[in-house]
This record gives C-alpha cells, structure tokens and sequence, in this order.
C-alpha cells in the first residue's frame, strides 16, 4: 500500500512538473464595454498554439502567424478612440493546473498596433502600452496578469486615424534569458475597427522583426538581477503628447533608415487614410457589432485595478520603466557582454 501511494504523488508531481515545464500562453478572446467575443473570434490565425517565439528575425514574430497577415475571415472588434479593451490570456482552454501561464515566466507586457491594410509589414508598427516590473505592486507585468485571470486592459489612443488595425498584444518571459536566444516571446494579434479618431495622421511606425535586439538589456537579462532597474525592450511609446511623439521620432532614426521610414509616411499612410478609410466608411457600420454571440466574463474575472493600476500613461510613472526622456532610454539600449559559463549553467537549471 505504501508502495502504491508513493508511485502516486510521484506521478502527481511529474504531472505537475510536465504541465510548468510547458506553462506557455496565448491570447484566447478581447471584449470591450463588458461584452467579450468567443474564442479566437478577434485573432489572426496563430500558428504556433501556445508556444513562444525565439527568432527575432522571423516575420512569426508579428503575430506568431506563418502566413500573410490580411484578416480574412477574421471578426472585427470595434471600439472608440480613446475607449478600453480587454485581453484575455490562457494557458489552454479550460486548463486546471496552469490557468495562465506559469508563475516563473516573469517579465514584460507590451501592446502594438498597426494599419490592418499594412499586413504588418514595413515600419508600421507603434507602441500604445507596456509594463515591466511596477514598483507600486512590487511585482512584474506577467505576474499581475496571471492575478488578474489573464485579463489585461489597454486604452486605444485617441489621436490615430479611424480605421481597421492589427492590434498585437505582446508578454515576454524572461526565466532563461540569462542566455542569448532564451527570452520567450508570446505575440498575438487581433482585428480591430477603430471610430471616432482625432486625426488623419498615422503614428511613426517600426518593423516587425526590427524592434528587438537579441543582446537588447532587457531581452538578455538575469531575472535575479535588481528588477527596478530593467528596461523593457522595443521603441517608446506612442504618447497622447504630439511633442513626445516627435522626439521619438527623431530617435527612431537610429533604428531604422530615413529612407523607409518617409516612404511609410508619405505612402502607405496616405493609402490608410484614403483607401482603408473609404473602405471603412462602407463598412464599418457593419462591423460595429460582434457577428457571434458575445458574451461577459464570469465576476470574478473581470478586469481589476491590479493591472490598471501600473499601467504606463502618457505622463511618467513609477510603474513604467523607460518612461520619461526618449533618449536617456535609447541611450540605456547598449550591448550586454556574452554570459559567462556560470550564467548558462544557471539559465539551464
């Protein structure tokens, strides 16, 4: 008999280690105003399930998609400029042991946009949110959301134009990053009509891959490191601060090339504003509503202060690294050393 109930906690505990070992995550649904569309009914088609991207070079790391970004067939979400979505994640449908994703893949949230007609191809890219470790909650990004039930809430700037986007809504986990091509990077995108948009100007884009460095500091990094110290990886944010959004701009210029960057904002902005926005017009009334029953989260599942709370804002904030000077963060993206032989050991652990 003891026999037997040793064999059975041993089989629990390698259960439970098999399903850590795999606690990887992905986007299952977004809602807004309370009302949430089923699963998958927002998102471009992900390819690779629920886990992450390592090749910061591979066009996968868009929207973990193999093909070509276009939404077809894929739902619209609509919300108003200036208005809140809600993200959820999950570790698998109706998953037991791990609801969201294991408690050891700390790290960075981040959420980009880009033109839908674009097929997030080109520097079209622009940050709208991140948060890495919040010394408010003393805690990471990916911890509050695991707290929060995978629910992650983010405000659609107000001064973009109207129009159909790919928003990408972005986790790092960062618990083997102590090596060159161990951070984890869990992308997802979703269609969404933008109404109600304040200007005729599309944002300074970036590319997808061109946005991170493999020995960017804070993608090669020891989560035993000081946290309140990290810098979250990718451009600045796209700020409501017009005056803002210009220095980043000009800071931009050290990443990608002028020649490029002109040619998205004399081109393919104009054609968002002109084509995407006429075939808009045509139809976004048709897209205001969801085209499936949409339904709201259970109670205790709905969005808390514990991820608003920390979340950037335009103004500088304690719980936003890399806020505040575009160019004292740019000037913090210096090449970190190769890891010694005892950082590997330990990243193998």
């Amino acid at each position: 008999m003891l026999t037997s109930r040793y064999l059975q906690g041993i089989l629990v505990l390698v259960t439970m280690l098999l399903a850590f070992a795999d606690a990887h995550t992905q986007v299952f649904n977004a809602g807004t105003n309370g009302v949430y569309g089923s699963n998958f009914q927002y998102e471009i088609e992900n390819d690779y399930g629920n886990k992450p991207v390592k090749d910061l070079t591979t066009n996968d790391l868009r929207c973990r998609s193999n093909n070509t970004i276009t939404g077809d067939g894929v739902d619209k979400l609509t919300v108003n400029a200036g208005d809140k979505i809600d993200i959820r994640w999950r570790h698998a449908n109706d998953s037991v042991s791990v609801a969201v994703m294991s408690l050891s893949h700390v790290g960075p949230c981040m959420v980009y946009m880009a033109p839908l007609i674009s097929q997030g191809e080109g520097p079209v890219w622009f940050k709208i949110y991140e948060d890495g470790w919040c010394t408010d909650a003393k805690k990471w990004c990916t911890i509050k959301l695991i707290d929060n039930n995978g629910y992650l809430e983010v405000t659609i700037p107000e001064n973009i134009p109207s129009g159909d986007y790919l928003v990408r809504p972005e986790l790092l986990a960062l618990h083997q990053a102590t090596i060159v091509g161990g951070a984890q990077f869990y992308p997802n995108c979703l269609v969404v009509t933008v109404t109600g948009g304040t200007t005729s100007t599309m944002p300074f884009g970036y590319s997808i891959p061109g946005i991170y460095s493999p020995q960017d500091p804070g993608i090669l990094y020891n989560r035993k490191d000081d946290p309140t110290t990290y810098v979250i990886p990718g451009p600045p944010i796209f700020t409501q601060d017009n005056s803002q959004n210009e220095s980043s701009t000009s800071s931009n210029e050290e990443m990608q090339s002028s020649s490029a960057s002109s040619a998205f904002s004399s081109s393919a902005s104009s054609a968002f504003s002109s084509s995407a926005s006429s075939a808009y017009s045509s139809s976004a009334s048709a897209a205001s509503t969801p085209t499936s029953t949409s339904v709201a989260p259970p109670v205790n599942l709905t969005p808390t202060s514990s991820v608003s709370k920390c979340r950037p804002r335009p103004t500088s904030s304690k719980c936003m690294k890399g806020s505040g000077s575009v160019a004292r963060r740019m000037a913090k993206r210096k090449v970190q050393p190769s890891p010694t032989p005892e950082q590997q050991q330990r990243a193998e652990l």
